[in-house]
């Protein structure tokens, strides 16, 4: 078992060094030199690029940070005591609870759409948020607030959907507030690290202005790499952001580590109700129903700028008919490549790990190497990614779009935490049901994390931005923000091209299902 376990650690350790570890050394390393990316020479410059950067960076952190403050709010303080309320209902209120959230979590994969939906929808010439959008006074307080309204279904139902496997219990089992614990340490160090990375809002919505007001440490990244070809500079601000993105990560993996951190899976479909006399229980059902109302529609709320733009396929005629199929070519292709090596070789790394323990109880140890980084997205990696792009002549190219996401370092950490719960409970029975009957469970999950995974990268913006600049190269979320960059004062844009009704209606339908069949039985559990 020894062997045959870190022999299949082995392709996502080679994924980590291909797509992370030697970007990453390129990155810092080209931060202390000037790089000309058209003839290729390089030198040496000391610290001169961190000077130019100066205390501009630190600035951007600040504005990057704010962005936090409603995702936080929502995850540490709505989430909970709504998946209280829906825990204490019952499985019909679980239940209804995950349905509702199913379409704000899937929009809220789709930022560029989202960022569209509220600048077509609240920034026309009279509307009073257009003035405020140009004053660097109110602008970053605007645009938090649209992006805190977009993102918090997808916040509120993660938190929801974590917080409720926290409370699920076996029928004489330990106490649950270890594991809620553990989420929300996790939920609050995964916050910071998204929004140390936060681009498409203030790319999309303010392009860093007015006055550089809204400009994020991502987007002084992309000015500096790839409107002022200033590389070295770029790179020198990529290292400021892996920096703590790193020591996020590093973080994570030890809390998990260190909490005994698991997701096991609950052969039998309880009720999982509170103990008790039915007048304690008519109180946390009308506060579940209450819940109900409020909750999913401020979720409802904040994607209706978007969604409603889907709905009625706003915009989409000034996309030629002839060029729908390219573009969901290149959206979705691409990305479904990425997104099936990424998480098979994350799975298997997870199983190596998790089930067959090499190393016994210190297997997690195996995750170490992976957790600086845990939350790097491609973003603080991008100058390094696009060099090797060129370098290979993949500029413009079908091979170009393809995301440099060789292993899903996230997915590797859930894979790693249900295997070993799952080998945890074949122990408990005495190895009753064999290998295969824990494995089976966790079988879904590759499903449902390799869809996710999909949506995440087929709606992403920034990579397709740097590699395509021919139209027959473009994705959706590019044609839609290329448009409405075009056509400020325009009505519509063609939302619908970046995220179809049908692809929404198949990804909210899918998460619904899996919701209530499949992550309704997910039990997180700490400690021993």
């Amino acid at each position: 078992m020894v062997v045959v376990g870190l022999v299949l650690t082995v392709p996502a350790l080679l994924a980590l060094y291909r797509g992370y570890i030697g970007p990453t050394f390129w990155t810092v390393r080209s931060g202390f030199q000037d790089v000309d990316v058209l003839s290729g020479r390089i030198r040496d410059v000391g610290g001169r690029n961190y000077q130019v950067i100066g205390e501009d960076v630190l600035d951007t952190f600040g504005r990057a940070l704010l962005f936090g403050v409603g995702p936080l709010l929502a995850f540490l303080v709505v989430a909970p005591l709504l998946a209280l309320a829906a825990h204490w209902a019952g499985r019909a209120g679980r239940w209804v609870v995950r349905v509702a959230f199913a379409v704000p979590m899937v929009l809220g994969l789709a930022p560029a759409t989202l960022a569209a939906g509220y600048f077509l929808d609240r920034l026309r010439p009279e509307d009073s948020a257009r003035e405020a959008i140009s004053n660097p006074a109110t602008a970053p307080v605007l645009l938090i607030g649209f992006a805190g309204a977009a993102t918090f279904g997808l916040v509120c139902g993660l938190g929801v959907t974590l917080f409720l496997a926290a409370l699920r219990r076996r029928e004489a089992g330990p106490p649950v507030w270890p594991g809620a614990l553990v989420v929300a340490g996790l939920g609050v160090i995964a916050v910071l690290a998204a929004v140390l990375q936060t681009f498409v809002f203030p790319y999309v919505v303010t392009d860093g202005g007015p006055g550089h007001a809204t400009t994020t440490p991502m987007l002084a990244i992309f000015d500096y790499g790839f409107r002022d070809l200033r590389f070295g500079t770029a790179a020198a601000a990529a290292t400021v952001v892996l920096v703590p993105l790193a020591l996020l990560g590093v973080a994570a993996a030890v809390l998990v580590i260190v909490s005994g951190l698991r997701v096991e899976f609950d052969p039998v479909a309880r009720d999982d109700g509170p103990r008790g006399g039915s007048g304690g229980k008519g109180v946390v059902l009308a506060l579940v129903g209450a819940g109900l109302v409020v909750v999913p529609f401020v979720a409802w709320i904040g994607i209706w700028p978007a969604l409603s733009r889907i709905v009625g396929g706003s915009g989409a005629e000034q996309v030629p008919a002839e060029s729908l199929g390219t573009i969901f070519a290149n959206t979705w292709l691409p990305t479904l490549l990425s997104a099936t090596g990424g998480v098979v070789v994350a799975a298997l790394a997870g199983f190596a790990i998790g089930m067959l323990r090499p190393f016994g109880r210190y297997s997690e140890a195996l995750l170490l190497p992976f957790a600086p980084w845990l939350f790097v997205g491609i973003g603080p990696l991008a100058i390094a990614h696009w060099y090797d792009a060129q370098r290979a002549e993949q500029l413009n190219s079908f091979a170009g779009l393809i995301p440099p996401v060789p292993v899903v370092i996230p997915a590797l950490f859930v894979f790693t935490l249900f295997f070993k719960g799952q080998e945890r409970r074949l122990r408990e029975a005495g190895g009753a049901g064999g290998l295969g009957r824990a494995v089976l469970p966790v079988l879904p999950m590759v499903a449902v994390i390799g869809g996710v995974t999909w949506v995440v990268q087929a709606q992403d913006l920034l990579w397709p931005l740097l590699v395509s600049s021919d139209p027959d190269k473009y994705t959706g979320p590019l044609v839609l923000v290329n448009v409405i960059r075009q056509f400020v004062v325009a009505d519509g844009g063609p939302i619908g091209v970046a995220f179809p009704i049908w692809a929404v209606v198949i990804a909210g339908v899918a998460l619904a299902v899996a919701q209530v069949l499949y992550v309704d039985r997910l039990a997180i559990r700490a400690g021993r």
